[in-house]
């Protein structure tokens, strides 16, 4: 075989493991999206108000915050 017969071979070949990959990766990205759209269905929107990030969750937890005391 010829050096030009070898690197066109070579060049198939890595323009068709190229466009293997490239078709992998959009369909991994298409299951994704698809798992992304079922969960949101599933779960739905929360339009509850989140709690407040001081530290006390309740009036029993009444106490100084960031303490670890029992």
């Amino acid at each position: 075989m010829s050096m030009a017969r070898v690197a066109r071979r070579v060049a198939t070949a890595a323009a068709y493991g190229g466009g293997g990959i490239g078709l992998l990766g959009g369909v991994a990205a298409g299951i994704l999206l698809a798992e992304m759209q079922m969960a949101r269905r599933s779960i739905g929107v929360n339009d509850d108000i989140p709690p407040d990030a001081d530290g006390l969750y309740g009036a029993e937890y009444g106490g100084v915050p960031g303490s670890r005391v029992p």
